[in-house]
């Protein structure tokens, strides 16, 4: 199947939106998606979680984003991506509302609280990838995808073939199509970061970026086990008061809290992925020196002990 054979199928209304289309003319307004099952399942709260949209096995998903159909403002601990194909839509994330055009690559953070609402004349594929999965890529300029970004792409023939090769893949389901999805979509995100990174878009900032924050950014994420607030100043030769208060104003979190979400988020990935590590293990890896301190941080972060959470990721 052809690229445009591709877009058109994608472009043809399937079931989920002939209902809501339906709907919308007899109530006037967007069916809820709590009236679709078993559509409604993985999205059965505000924070959505890698175990209900991954079938075993698998790291990386990508879709079409259902038109006619209402999802509320909801946040994920995957990671995901929105490329407009055709149209426009509007999309919010952190409370900063913006039109996503044609061409535009959005990158939706874990943790980040975004909603998107896609009209009829407007395509907008999504991809969906596990943390973990992402992280081992090993990407240049990795920190950078740990907030919201917005790369302005415009008719880019590359971006748009190669997130429709991904789309043909997971259709085929051919053998290797996995392994040749996770090559395309890597490729994909070099490509970003060699042509557009110079003008991406950091939304968690505001319009036009700025490069001294996501060099900031990557120092912390490199650098997060023994990174302090003064070694970070002296680094970047700021006044710590100084970078204090840039830091709130920017992210809307003080330092510690953003450090202990690093810190304790790469804890939760270790206890998921190696169930034979040691507590102490854990918290040498992620920069903790206080056993106590980090157990009473995660179960408040988690809800659970480290130690029972990898139990019941692990069995």
């Amino acid at each position: 199947m052809t690229h445009a054979q591709l877009i058109e199928e994608l472009n043809a209304l399937n079931d989920v939106e002939r209902q809501g289309k339906k709907y919308l003319a007899s109530h006037g307004d967007l069916m809820h998606y709590r009236l679709l099952i078993p559509f409604s399942y993985g999205y059965s709260g505000s924070q959505l979680l890698e175990q209900d949209f991954f079938p075993e096995g698998t790291d990386l998903e990508i879709d079409k984003i259902l038109r006619y159909i209402y999802i509320p403002e909801h946040s994920h601990d995957f990671v995901e991506f929105t490329y407009v194909v055709e149209g426009a839509c509007e999309h919010t994330i952190n409370a900063q509302r913006f039109l996503q055009e044609r061409g535009d690559f959005v990158v939706v953070s874990p943790g980040a609280k975004h909603i998107v609402t896609v009209p009829e004349d407007c395509l907008c594929m999504t991809i969906k990838m596990k943390r973990s999965a992402f992280y081992d890529l090993h990407l240049p300029n990795v920190a950078v995808f740990t907030t919201p970004l917005l790369f302005s792409c415009g008719d880019d023939p590359f971006v748009l073939h190669t997130v429709l090769s991904i789309y043909a893949q997971q259709s085929a389901n051919a053998s290797y199509c996995t392994e040749m999805m996770t090559f395309l979509f890597s490729s994909l995100i070099l490509y970003l970061l060699q042509n557009f990174f110079d003008d991406v878009r950091y939304l968690q900032i505001g319009a036009g970026g700025d490069q001294r924050l996501i060099q900031l950014a990557n120092y912390v994420f490199d650098n997060f086990r023994t990174v302090t607030m003064k070694s970070l100043a002296e680094e970047f030769h700021y006044n710590e008061s100084y970078l204090s208060a840039l830091i709130s104003e920017k992210t809307g979190q003080t330092f510690t809290s953003l450090m202990r979400t690093l810190r304790l988020s790469r804890a939760e990935e270790i206890l998921r992925t190696t169930p034979a590590i040691r507590l102490a293990d854990v918290c040498e890896r992620v920069g903790y020196n206080d056993t106590v301190r980090f157990i009473k941080d995660f179960k408040e972060k988690y809800g659970v002990t480290p130690a029972k959470y990898k139990k019941e990721k692990n069995g």
